[in-house]
């Protein structure tokens, strides 16, 4: 066996320990009853190549590894005790779930989360980076934007917005700016909305970053201070039969993953929440 091959096989034979301090002996137990062979084949004493190893992992992650991370009592208890691996799954996990509501449409039920996560910003504080952080404040943003709460989306956004010091993903940026342009409308802070239209259209020209959508999106804000309150719903079929046609477009369909545009203006032309919109596609869809 070569350097290489034993460098190799010593570097995953600690991964796998690592596996099975995360894995509970009455899972284990229950694996090995379901599936005793191929558990016994596989001790780590007797793995001898590529294949045998990654067998293996295979094997704990799919029947152990994901039923024991849904048991809270057993994961604190056996987790790696380490700052990196803590803040990893502070952030990954509460990622995760906000992102479910975005996906089911259960707004109102993120929005519960959002002072616990807070609440564990604070204590988070000095190990997570403000771009995390800004991350977390447009999810919240967008929660609140996604039951009607606009002039709460807009306190979120400003955090984002008016710190000047954060070197951050130019997209959060953007749409953080564009998102905060649709809140203000929403809540009918429009007294200074043409300040904001112009300061945004602006920012997307400076970072190079002004997209058919967004140019379609400030064009119609701008115009919505000239249409009759009769034909709003008429002014936002127009712009979705617009934007549809980008939804699936290489290069614009990035705008549809930071704010959902399509379930918006459906929202104003059906009387509902964007949540509520987005709750009914997601049961349609799972439906079938």
């Amino acid at each position: 066996m070569s350097k290489k091959e034993e460098f190799f096989k010593e570097r995953f034979k600690q991964a796998l320990d690592s596996t099975f301090k995360v894995i509970s002996e009455e899972l284990d137990n229950l694996s090995k009853k379901k599936n005793q062979k191929d558990f016994e084949d596989y001790k780590i004493s007797n793995l001898y190549s590529r294949e045998d190893y990654i067998k293996f992992r295979a094997l704990t992650d799919s029947n152990a590894l994901k039923k024991r991370f849904s048991d809270k009592d057993i994961f604190k208890k056996n987790f790696p005790k380490n700052e990196n691996v803590e803040n990893l799954v502070f952030l990954y996990s509460n990622f995760h779930n906000i992102n479910k509501h975005f996906i089911d449409g259960s707004f109102e039920e993120g929005l519960v989360q959002i002072p616990e996560i807070e609440a564990k910003l604070q204590i988070f504080k000095s190990r997570v980076d403000p771009h995390h952080k800004m991350i977390f404040y447009y999810k919240f943003a967008s929660l609140e934007f996604g039951v009607g709460n606009n002039k709460k989306c807009i306190a979120y956004l400003d955090k984002i917005i008016s710190n000047k010091e954060l070197s951050m993903r130019e997209d959060l940026l953007c749409f953080a700016r564009v998102l905060n342009l649709v809140a203000h409308y929403e809540a009918g802070l429009d007294y200074h909305l043409e300040t904001l239209l112009r300061s945004t259209y602006k920012f997307l020209i400076k970072m190079n970053d002004l997209h058919e959508v967004q140019k379609e999106m400030i064009k119609f804000i701008r115009g919505l201070q000239d249409i009759y309150p009769h034909d709003l719903k008429k002014a936002f079929k127009n712009l979705h039969q617009t934007l549809k046609i980008y939804e699936n477009h290489p290069h614009e369909r990035r705008a549809f993953l930071y704010l959902d545009i399509i379930s918006w203006l459906e929202s104003k032309m059906y009387n509902k929440t964007v949540g509520q919109v987005i709750r009914g596609k997601y049961l349609l869809f799972n439906s079938k």
